[in-house]
């Protein structure tokens, strides 16, 4: 097979998909409209099953090497701890490593099976010219003119606000943030969860001891201060003396990120024939490291629903398959565990029951690490 593929995004999911496609023997050519590499709102932690995606993609030696082993996930709740989430399945463990030095580690094994990846290419529109090809449409920032381009199989994995999802952006809902730090006396693979009325943050150590600090809040928290990421996380910081006496003494390797509403939702099956990955698939709540972990299946997703079948609309139908078959039913229980962890009360009798039963505790690690 040696048809060019475009692959819009250069993310873990659009990365990982290149990869897993020039190993299916297509010709790939990654369009990212960002000029260089740049911060984004991430978790950053790799749960056993992202960590199974990577063993695939032939970078999970040298993220280990790189990444230090997340061992369990402490949850806690007003400031006590309430359980403990085993982060191990089999072989494979969590990983803390950051989101540069991950897809740096993609990039380069992408390079190395011949992926071509352009910067500073912002795609406008992409629409079916025939029964089997599809136009690209957009702008090259760097060389400052308008670019068209004709693929037989085309991959969007431009991120949660792609412009083939469909439906007006919310205005309310939920939002997500992060920042990083360099605390003092850290614990390299510490990861904790601290759960609030309207949401939540985790903390994630790092092998050179800096701290990754994210979280998800409600927009009828965060609706007193005006758009201030500052102003609300140095209040949260004030009123949750974990978080307080964690950050003690740090300073700020990045400064705060916010992004939202999240369009949480499916949209996996988007156009036959074009294939969504990552949070373009399916925008899905960051517990334990889920978003990341979608992001790196892409690749073997791909690869398989292309082994499989070689016409690219089957391909595309044994894919949506694929992707459904994994995480459907996860993504239908990101609504009703939004709704827990904006009540106090569900939120306790949630985490009580976690502890306490063994089965539930076996359920949920399957559910976020299988």
């Amino acid at each position: 097979m040696n048809s060019t593929v475009i692959v819009i995004g250069a993310g873990p999911a659009g990365l990982s998909a290149s990869i897993g496609l020039a190993r299916a023997g297509f010709s790939v050519r990654v369009l990212e409209q960002r000029k260089e590499w740049q911060k984004r709102v991430c978790g950053s932690f790799l749960s056993a099953e992202a960590s199974q995606h990577l063993e695939w993609l032939g970078l999970l030696k040298s993220a280990r090497e790189k990444g230090c082993f997340v061992p369990e996930a402490f949850l806690y709740q007003q400031d006590k701890l309430k359980a403990m989430i085993p982060c191990q399945v089999k072989d494979f463990s969590g990983l803390a490593i950051s989101r540069k030095e991950l897809e740096e580690l993609l990039i380069l094994e992408a390079k190395k099976i011949n992926v071509e990846i352009k910067w500073g290419m912002c795609v406008n529109k992409i629409k079916r010219i025939n029964g089997s090809s599809w136009k690209v449409e957009g702008t090259s920032t760097l060389e400052k003119k308008e670019f068209v381009l004709e693929s037989e199989v085309v991959v969007a994995a431009q991120g949660r606000f792609s412009i083939l999802k469909k439906g007006v952006h919310e205005t309310t809902g939920w939002f997500g943030w992060n920042a990083e730090f360099k605390t003092l006396n850290p614990v390299p693979g510490e990861l904790t969860l601290h759960f609030f009325p309207g949401g939540y943050f985790g903390t994630l150590t790092f092998k050179n001891g800096s701290t990754n600090v994210s979280g998800l809040i409600h927009s009828n928290l965060k609706k007193d201060f005006k758009g201030e990421w500052n102003e609300f996380l140095t209040h949260l910081i004030e009123c949750q003396s974990a978080l307080k006496n964690k950050l003690s003494g740090a300073f700020e390797n990045s400064t705060w990120k916010g992004v939202g509403p999240l369009p949480f939702g499916q949209a996996v099956d988007l156009s036959p024939g074009t294939f969504a990955a990552g949070d373009a698939a399916g925008v899905c709540d960051p517990f334990m490291g889920e978003g990341i972990a979608r992001a790196l299946s892409s690749g073997p997703m791909l690869y398989h629903a292309f082994e499989k079948v070689k016409e690219p609309i089957l391909a595309w139908k044994e894919y949506v398959r694929l992707w459904k078959k994994r995480y459907g039913v996860r993504q239908k229980i990101g609504s009703p565990l939004r709704a827990v962890i904006r009540s106090q009360t569900l939120t306790t009798a949630m985490l009580t029951l976690i502890r306490s039963q063994n089965k539930i505790q076996k359920q949920l690690i399957s559910l976020l690490h299988s």
